[in-house]
């Protein structure tokens, strides 16, 4: 039993212990010690070949300029640093698919708000979704057509997306891992400001908000204090500088006015003798050649032994070594079957066969050849200009006349969407980013008026997509992949050329980080946060 003599002796202690932690936080204050929330700080200045189509609605540009707008925008089904879907980077912190495949129900995250302040609810869930059929979507749309059929929201936390006929894989097309599908949009604000005023003055529910843009020049972000997907950010800014010379991006991050550059293997090279760091997002796109209006009769390329011959003439072994330097891998696939595909199998690389394809073009009726136009565009890929000018080389060798035409992305679009023709048969190498789900209806149907990219009119892979479209199981879908994939190696309608990864130089002081496995993933807004 305690005296008060003890109580005295406790109350003393307590005392004492109360003023030595006092004595402790106050000495930490004074030291600049003090456990203070952190918050971002600085400039994250980045510096690329183009900004491609500067718009920021997710929907009405190719996903191929992305890899500026995602530190803005949340997804649906998020992926982690392995490309992995991961309901820890996602809005669904949950998802499930119904046992009679015809339903996928999305458990919706809590608390999240868009830049305005404005709380994210499931009606703006279920309008992204919606907005993905968008006939103005010149991305995902065309995927989702056959099989997405109506959203419905059941309170308090869940969106259900029912389907036509089941899709195996369509958690995929609801983040990075697709093709432009699954970025949370907020509805009021598109709905009272309109979809114009959204493209240039956008908000998200990203680590990131927009902040100002000059076209073609820059776009700036800032960052908030904290994310619930990323955590702290570290720079209070991000920066995209368009620089289409390469020698100009090398030079300034020499200078050390750009932190981070899009790099060429060649530079890359000379870069990193000179102690700067070169991170690799590891085979990151696959290089194919691909036809035009091949579905035109008049078209020369609508001949099998035509496009056959353009295929055998290129020496792909020859480009590897010598443009990309050996980095990669040559592939013998043909999009919507890419290197990181589900299901993905290696199909044989055409020969180099320029004896051969000089035969192939007498036999289709052109023995001295004909004019063919190259288009040449920027892309993720520095080579690729390199690579245009050598396909074109090899094609002269056998007898064709090639000109080639430069342009910018966005001038080259209208022309694969065949909104503008061509001034005469024509061809392009375009680097497609890597991965996991394959569909063929886009590109390959012979409704060319419905599908924008489609370049080709055959019944028999018309059929194949249909047996494709009908699969439920993931093994049916692969089986279908393959045969789809291998028509289109058997008529010569595209061809693939390589894999190959991305580069980017970095200054010494710029943290490591892991850059993002998906389509339109960088992950710019991990670099040196703190969660």
């Amino acid at each position: 039993m305690f005296t008060r003599k003890y109580y005295s002796l406790l109350t003393m202690l307590l005392v004492i212990s109360g003023i030595f932690l006092t004595l402790i936080v106050a000495g930490s204050l004074i030291s600049g010690h003090a456990q203070t929330p952190l918050k971002p700080v600085g400039e994250l200045r980045i510096g690329v070949s183009s900004l491609l189509t500067q718009t920021f609605h997710p929907f009405l540009a190719p996903y191929a300029r992305k890899f500026y707008y995602e530190v803005m925008f949340d997804h649906l089904v998020g992926v982690n640093e392995k490309g992995e879907p991961s309901p820890e980077h996602s809005i669904a912190f949950k998802w499930e698919e119904a046992s009679d495949h015809l339903s996928w129900t999305f458990y919706i995250r809590d608390g999240v708000k868009f830049h305005d302040g404005t709380p994210l609810t499931l009606d703006d869930v279920k309008y992204s979704i919606d907005t993905i059929l968008d006939e103005k979507n010149v991305c995902a749309r065309s995927l989702h057509i056959p099989y997405q059929d109506r959203v419905e929201i059941v309170p308090p936390n869940k969106v259900v997306v029912h389907m036509k006929k089941p899709w195996p894989i369509m958690h995929y097309l609801l983040g990075p891992l697709g093709q432009g599908g699954g970025v949370i949009l907020p509805k009021k604000y598109i709905e009272e400001k309109g979809t114009r005023y959204f493209e240039t003055n956008p908000i998200g529910t990203g680590p990131y908000r927009f902040l100002e843009q000059k076209e073609a020049d820059y776009i700036k972000f800032v960052a908030q204090d904290h994310h619930w997907r990323v955590g702290t950010p570290k720079y209070k800014n991000l920066t995209f500088k368009a620089i289409p010379e390469e020698e100009t991006r090398v030079a300034n991050l020499i200078r050390g006015e750009l932190d981070i550059i899009t790099v060429s293997i060649a530079k890359s090279k000379e870069l990193e003798k000179r102690g700067f760091p070169i991170r690799s997002k590891h085979g990151a796109v696959d290089l194919f050649l691909e036809f035009l209006r091949t579905y035109e009769p008049t078209n020369p390329l609508h001949k099998k032994e035509v496009r056959q011959a353009l295929i055998y003439a290129i020496e792909k072994a020859a480009i590897l070594e010598n443009i990309l330097l050996g980095r990669g891998k040559l592939i013998g696939h043909a999009p919507y079957m890419f290197s990181g595909s589900i299901g993905y199998k290696e199909y044989p690389v055409t020969p180099y066969d320029p004896k051969k394809a000089k035969e192939l073009l007498a036999k289709a009726g052109y023995p001295e050849g004909f004019t063919i136009y190259l288009y040449s565009y920027v892309t993720t890929v520095p080579e690729q200009e390199l690579i245009n000018e050598a396909i074109a080389g090899y094609w002269e060798a056998i007898g064709m006349k090639v000109k080639i035409l430069k342009m910018e992305s966005g001038a080259f679009m209208p022309i694969w969407t065949k909104k503008k023709e061509p001034p005469g048969p024509a061809a392009h190498m375009h680097s497609w980013s890597d991965r996991p789900q394959a569909t063929w209806r886009p590109i390959y149907h012979s409704d060319v008026k419905k599908f924008y990219f489609s370049q080709t009119a055959d019944p028999e892979m018309d059929r194949l997509i249909e047996e494709f479209d009908k699969q439920i199981t993931l093994k049916g879908y692969i089986e279908a992949t393959r045969k789809c994939v291998e028509h289109v190696l058997a008529n010569f309608y595209k061809s693939g050329v390589a894999n190959t990864s991305l580069l980017f130089a970095t200054n010494k002081e710029t943290p490591e980080w892991e850059i993002g496995r998906g389509i339109d993933s960088y992950r710019f807004e991990y670099i040196g946060a703190k969660k």
